[in-house]
């Protein structure tokens, strides 16, 4: 999958998504069904968003040690967290739907009841 075919929401995503086309290369992480099935990359959003899944990574962990001239307790901790595969165990929930009778207020006033519509 190439950056090309990426969608971005927003100019700040679409310019950060420029700025690495020149240095990152894309590794797709693999992701599989309920059955163990891969799951085609054109299909993630689909398939992915709001499902549980199982995650399955690497975590390294650096201790870096204070120099000679700083305190004995001021070292740093960097850890590092890479995905190795998605297996989903649950899909997503279908999204309830609303009621087309359902009115929405066009502003709130919190010393007013919810029950006013005011438009």
């Amino acid at each position: 999958m190439a950056f090309e075919n990426w969608s971005t929401f927003n100019g700040a995503a679409k310019g950060g998504l420029e700025d690495n086309k020149k240095t990152c290369r894309v590794v797709p992480i693999p992701a599989y069904d309920m059955k163990g099935n891969l799951i085609n990359l054109r299909h993630y959003c689909q398939t992915l968003e709001g499902a549980a899944v199982e995650l399955y990574f690497t975590l390294r962990h650096w201790s870096i040690h204070p120099k000679k001239n700083q305190l004995e307790n001021s070292g740093i901790d960097t850890y590092t967290a890479d995905i190795i595969l998605i297996h989903v165990i649950s899909p997503p929930t279908p999204c309830a739907g609303t009621s087309l009778k359902q009115t929405v207020s066009c502003f709130f006033n919190p010393n007013e009841s919810l029950t006013k519509n005011h438009c």
